[in-house]
């Protein structure tokens, strides 16, 4: 449960950084507290990085929750839930050339042992400054904002030890990996870990929800 907590906290404090200034001016020092400071903050400008990208992707849900997902990955298992998303993102501003701050809508259509839509719409940094890109050119970031179904999940509501706890309004908290070639750095394979709750039972009792482990290509223009 700390560890849900910590995610969710860390992507609060990102979109509160995330005030700009309209032009770069980057600092000499690298000390950490530096990403404080606003003078480092600036506008995203479509003349140094794309503004825009479209993802598409797809994967398979699992019944366990989703701190056990990342710490004992061996151990997933299928639910028989599917989704096929896909998603538009917009690049609001930088803090130097490291780090995006991002908005980005998604529309996924769930199916097989349910069918139903999910809309959602989440604020996203992403980590662009990793020592090997100039072999492969890496992205990671994460998500957070609203999520609506248009119908009561049967994942989430198996999930929930409380009998008929559940909500179409739920918050997403995603996680996501981009990998691309450095003569094709606009486009990229993703690997995105799709998730719903209720923030600790904080929305309609929900304390777990549902979980999607998705593989699909992001491209940006």
């Amino acid at each position: 449960m700390a560890l849900w907590r910590k995610w969710h906290l860390c992507c609060v404090a990102v979109c509160v950084l995330s005030v700009a200034k309209p032009a770069p001016v980057l600092a000499e020092s690298d000390d950490f507290w530096e990403i404080f400071d606003g003078d480092n903050w600036y506008w995203a400008d479509s003349l140094q990085h794309p503004l825009y990208s479209v993802a598409v992707f797809g994967g398979e849900g699992s019944r366990q929750p989703w701190d056990d997902m990342i710490t004992e990955p061996w151990t997933v298992e299928g639910s028989g839930d599917w989704l096929v998303a896909l998603a538009g993102n917009r690049v609001l501003g930088w803090y130097k050339d490291q780090l995006s701050i991002e908005v980005e809508g998604t529309v996924g259509y769930h199916f097989d042992r349910q069918t139903y839509y999910e809309f959602g719409l989440g604020i996203f940094a992403r980590w662009h400054d990793f020592p090997w890109n100039d072999h492969v050119v890496t992205t990671l970031a994460v998500g957070t904002g609203p999520s609506y179904t248009t119908e009561y999940p049967i994942l989430e509501v198996e999930n929930e030890s409380e009998p008929g706890a559940g909500s179409k309004w739920l918050n997403q908290l995603n996680v996501e990996a981009t990998l691309a070639l450095p003569r094709y750095p606009t486009t990229a394979l993703l690997l995105r870990f799709q998730h719903r709750s209720g923030m600790f039972g904080l929305i309609n009792d929900v304390h777990d929800g549902m979980s999607f482990v998705t593989i699909g290509l992001r491209q940006g223009f």
